[in-house]
């Protein structure tokens, strides 16, 4: 309080005291000086003396507590009020008569309008039918000081009949503005609890965590009403704990207690709606001034986004390196592929020309053919290598998939085991597609070879169906290329669904990685190679699979507008005239130039050759009127294949050029151009391929 009236000054005080003792002094004195037995007047004075001390002893006192007291006689219809009440009023003792209908009314004037009607039917009732009251009110003193005040009633019976009312009025101000400080001071708290981003809480250390608070945060959290969870109403806490934690939580808030430590811990709860999210929880246990544990007290909040983010952080990461892995391989690949391809050329070339040098009857006959096979399977491994990076040499036409897929199966179904059923689902017609028609029957038998092997030797079934999806239905997870993002506006997606062994998680990522298996060393190139003519195309591959519960491949290309043309069952043979004109020869291997120049001469050609591009401008100088047409390498020192075709058009710009490398044809050809070939051959190529080769240049020429 503010005003005088909230505390008794020292001077106050030492008055009360005052009043107190003088009158017990006045009683021990008049005891002390009486000789004789004391008459009636003695008695009388002794108990004034007595009534006289209680009566400041009880005014101290009301004074001290701030309660004030009176009387109401029913039947005299009079008023008696101590001086602590007259203090709270703020009236002056003497100044009106107790109980008069002024003093009534002047006192019911310091309560507000409103409960001043109360307060008298309340007093009325207490002295007519005895109900006690009891109110906590505003209150305006005489001289304008606003205060709380507490006024209870009861009435006093005599034979049964009320013959008083007594009752108190205490000075609550302070208690109520310390009230309203506690109950600010909890709104707030309340507030500040339900904004911030978790739940506090305070529970039992029991099995079941049993809540007995719990902020409003908790339905955010875990989707359930904070009422709840208070002494598992519904569900404990403990029950919200994703189970392969629940111990991890126990053992570490046990340890924490033991220590007297607080504890923080990252785990997972599943929410009223299923969902799993991960939380950090930090707290301590409540101790009691013996050291016993009261309760434990902390604060959970939802980290599930911070977890998945560092989860995306560390997938991006390791994409990242796989990407820069795959680049690498990429440039290694190509590297390997040009140098590799020229090699097999040249023992692929001497092992052909040797073959129709010899009789057909010569002993070492079948010999010879075992080292072409060989050498054209060594070849096959580089072109699956550059396939699996997307550097197919295969030209992309529109296809119908489904019935693309049909042609296939006819001839895939006679090569599964018996016990393995397969079971197909195509559109009538389409998708479209751009694609080509062999790598599309070679990613059907990889995949449908690879869920057939899964299956083992039990029975099984393989699903195979072709549908259209829009790029939002494309899973994220277990995707391939780790990188592939769909930009077109529909995909047409291959499923094929087995009902094998399935794969570990763990192993999925390496799917796609050469020669990887779990089941054995070296298995070969199928996914790797799928992947990759499924990149080469744009396109993507999603895994999904649990061990035991089989696996669902799902290929996806983007759909094309484009017509499907017509295919050819055969192509045209072309006639190669022998012994006409002049062939340069550009190409940096002197063992392949040397062999490349005994097949053209076998052909009946002339042929003039060169060691680079700055060479053979030189050559082509002295020879330009006699030359038909150029054989020309790529990658060369000085002057490359590029810079060679530039200049040789510059020099005669009808001159027909054919252009080699032991890189694929998609990587060679890639990249802006002033001038192109007019046919490619990619190394290492056989005597045929050749020919074809030459037959289409000179078919153009014509």
């Amino acid at each position: 309080m503010n005003d005088n009236h909230a505390d008794l000054s020292g001077s106050q005080v030492e008055h009360l005291k005052s009043e107190i003792t003088k009158s017990q002094h006045t009683q021990e004195s008049s005891q002390k000086h009486s000789h004789t037995p004391q008459t009636t007047g003695d008695a009388l004075i002794s108990s004034e003396g007595a009534l006289r001390r209680s009566e400041a002893l009880l005014n101290a006192t009301q004074r001290l507590s701030k309660v004030g007291g009176w009387e109401w006689n029913v039947e005299k219809q009079t008023m008696f009020w101590t001086e602590e009440t007259y203090r709270i009023h703020d009236f002056v003792q003497g100044e009106l008569v107790p109980g008069t209908p002024e003093h009534i009314e002047k006192s019911l004037a310091c309560y507000e309008p409103a409960d001043r009607r109360a307060i008298l039917r309340a007093f009325q009732r207490c002295a007519e039918f005895g109900e006690p009251y009891d109110f906590e009110l505003p209150f305006t003193t005489a001289v304008g000081r606003r205060r709380w005040i507490r006024t209870t009633a009861c009435p006093v019976y005599d034979n049964g009949q009320i013959v008083s009312v007594i009752g108190n009025i205490m000075d609550i101000s302070e208690h109520k503005k310390d009230q309203e400080q506690l109950i600010e001071s909890e709104r707030r708290l309340s507030t500040l609890m339900a904004n911030l981003p978790g739940m506090a809480y305070r529970c039992r250390n029991d099995e079941l965590w049993t809540m007995t608070f719990v902020s409003k945060g908790c339905l955010d959290l875990t989707g359930y009403p904070s009422e709840e969870l208070l002494e598992n109403r519904r569900v404990s806490y403990a029950e919200l704990i994703h189970p392969d934690d629940r111990q991890m939580v126990w053992d570490q808030v046990q340890h924490a207690i033991e220590t007297r430590s607080q504890f923080n811990l990252t785990y997972r709860i599943r929410s009223a709606a299923g969902e799993e999210k991960w939380v950090m929880e930090i707290g301590e246990g409540v101790f009691s001034d013996e050291g016993n544990l009261v309760a434990i007290e902390g604060f959970i909040t939802d980290i599930t986004k911070r977890v998945r983010t560092e989860d995306d952080k560390a997938r991006l990461e390791d994409q990242n390196r796989q990407l820069q892995k795959a680049e690498s391989l990429g440039r290694m690949a190509g590297a390997i592929a040009h140098r590799f391809n020229n090699l097999l050329g040249v023992v692929l070339g001497n092992l052909e020309m040797v073959m129709n040098a010899i009789p057909s009857e010569s002993l070492v006959v079948d010999s010879l053919i075992d080292a072409i096979q060989s050498a054209r399977k060594a070849a096959e491994v580089s072109r699956l290598m550059l396939t699996y990076l997307g550097q197919s040499r295969g030209k992309l036409d529109p296809l119908d998939l489904s019935e693309t897929c049909r042609r296939c199966l006819k001839t895939f179904q006679s090569t599964l085991p018996k016990d393995v059923i397969l079971m197909s689902e195509f559109l009538a017609d389409g998708p479209v597609i751009r694609a080509n028609a062999n790598q599309i029957q070679q990613v059907l038998t990889n995949v449908c070879t690879n869920a057939w092997e899964a299956i083992g030797g039990r029975r099984g079934t393989i699903q195979l169906i072709v549908k259209v999806v829009s790029p939002e239905e494309i899973p994220t997870v277990n995707r391939f290329p780790l990188d592939w993002q769909p930009q077109a506006v529909s995909y047409a997606c291959i499923e094929v669904a087995d009902s094998g062994c399935g794969i570990a998680s763990k192993d999925i990522d390496k799917l796609f990685d050469p020669f990887f298996s779990s089941k054995f060393a070296g298995r070969g190139l199928g996914l790797p190679v799928v992947l990759g003519m499924v990149k080469s195309c744009e396109g993507g591959v999603v895994v999904e699979s649990r061990p035991g519960k089989g696996s669902t491949f799902r290929i996806y290309f983007p759909v094309s507008d484009d017509e499907v043309s017509p295919q050819l069952d055969h192509a045209a043979e072309v006639h190669i005239p022998e012994g006409e004109g002049t062939i340069l020869l550009v190409e940096d291997d002197d063992m392949l130039r040397k062999l490349t120049m005994t097949v053209l001469k076998s052909l009946g050609f002339d042929v003039v050759s060169a060691r680079d591009g700055a060479e053979a401008l030189e050559t082509f100088r002295q020879h330009q009127e006699k030359i038909q047409f150029v054989l020309c390498d790529l990658t060369m020192p000085r002057m490359d294949g590029w810079q060679t075709l530039e200049a040789l058009r510059k020099l005669s710009p009808e001159i027909k050029v054919i252009l080699t490398s032991g890189y694929n044809e998609a990587q060679a050809m890639a990249g802006e151009h002033r001038a192109l070939p007019d046919a490619f051959l990619g190394k290492p190529y056989e005597r045929d391929e050749l020919i074809q080769a030459i037959g289409q240049v000179l078919a153009k020429k014509r």
